[in-house]
C-alpha cells in the first residue's frame, strides 16, 4: 500500500544578526505535530522548502498528492493591497510569495489542500481576498482569539459550523469547542471560497472552495491538539481524499 505524500509548508525565520539569539542564517522549521498527525492518518509527511522557482514548484508537486499550509508569521498587507498598520506583526516575503504561487499550482492540479490559521489566510489572499490585520481594532465587540501567555493552545472557544458545508460532513456535527492563536481574520472572501464557520463574534474560522475539490481552511490548529475527534477527523479525511489511485 503507497502512503499518500503530503506537502508541509514551513515557518521561515530571516537571518538577523541583531536578534536577541542572532541567526546568521535564514532557516525553515515547523511542530511536530503536523507531522504526527498526517502518520497517523496514514500519510508521509514531506516537509517543503521555500522558493520563487515555478519549475521547482512544479517539481515538487509531481511527487506531492496534496498540501497543507501551517500556520505562522503575519502576511504582508501589500499581498492584499493594503497598507500596513502598527498592530501588523513581521512578514518573510518570499515565504508569502512561494505559499501564494504553490496555492495557484496546486489549485490547477486539483489536488487537496489544507490550511490552518495563517494557512487559511493565505489562501484567502491567494485567491483574492483581504485580511483584518487586527481583530482588536473593529467596533464590534470581539472575544479573546489569541493564544495564551504560556503559549500552550489551552484557550478554547466555540465555533459554529454550516450543517451543509464540507466541513460539518468531516466533522460529523455543527457545534466544536476549538484552540485559538491569532489576531488576524478574514475580511473579504476570495474568489469562489464560501465561509463555512464562525465563532459567536462572527469571526470567520473555516472557510472552503464551492464545488468537490478538497480546498479547506480552518482558523484553529490542529497539529496542537491531536488527542481531539476535531484533529483526527480532519486528518483523516484529508490524507483519505490525497490516497493514491
Amino acid at each position: 500500500m503507497n502512503r499518500p505524500r503530503i506537502g508541509l509548508s514551513q515557518r521561515y525565520v530571516l537571518r538577523d544578526t541583531k536578534a536577541r539569539f542572532p541567526s546568521v542564517l535564514s532557516f525553515e522549521w515547523n511542530e511536530t505535530g503536523w507531522a504526527e498527525g498526517v502518520y497517523e492518518a496514514g500519510g508521509l509527511p514531506y516537509y517543503l522548502p521555500a522558493t520563487e522557482n515555478g519549475d521547482t514548484i512544479d517539481e515538487l508537486l509531481d511527487i506531492l498528492d496534496g498540501v497543507i499550509l501551517v500556520g505562522g508569521s503575519d502576511i504582508d498587507p501589500s499581498a492584499y493591497h493594503q497598507e500596513r498598520i502598527p498592530e501588523c506583526y513581521k512578514s518573510v516575503l518570499i515565504r508569502d510569495r512561494f505559499e501564494i504561487e504553490l496555492i495557484n499550482r496546486v489549485m490547477k492540479s486539483g489536488k487537496p489542500l489544507l490550511g490552518a490559521c495563517r494557512g487559511m489566510q493565505i489562501l484567502n489572499v491567494a485567491l483574492g481576498g483581504t485580511l483584518h490585520q487586527h481583530i482588536y481594532n473593529l467596533p464590534e465587540k470581539i472575544i479573546d482569539h489569541e493564544n495564551t501567555p504560556l503559549k500552550d493552545f489551552t484557550r478554547l472557544h466555540p465555533v459554529e459550523i454550516e450543517p451543509e458545508s464540507k466541513l460539518a460532513s468531516i466533522l460529523g456535527g455543527n457545534k466544536f469547542e476549538v484552540n485559538t492563536s491569532h489576531h488576524q481574520a478574514i475580511d473579504r472572501l476570495g474568489d469562489k471560497l464560501k465561509a463555512c464557520a464562525w465563532t459567536e463574534d462572527s469571526i470567520i474560522e473555516g472557510i472552503e472552495l464551492d464545488g468537490d475539490e478538497f480546498v479547506i481552511g480552518v482558523q484553529w490548529h490542529p497539529e496542537s491538539m491531536l488527542d481531539s475527534q476535531v484533529s483526527k477527523r480532519i486528518f483523516r479525511a484529508f490524507v483519505e481524499k490525497c490516497s493514491r489511485k
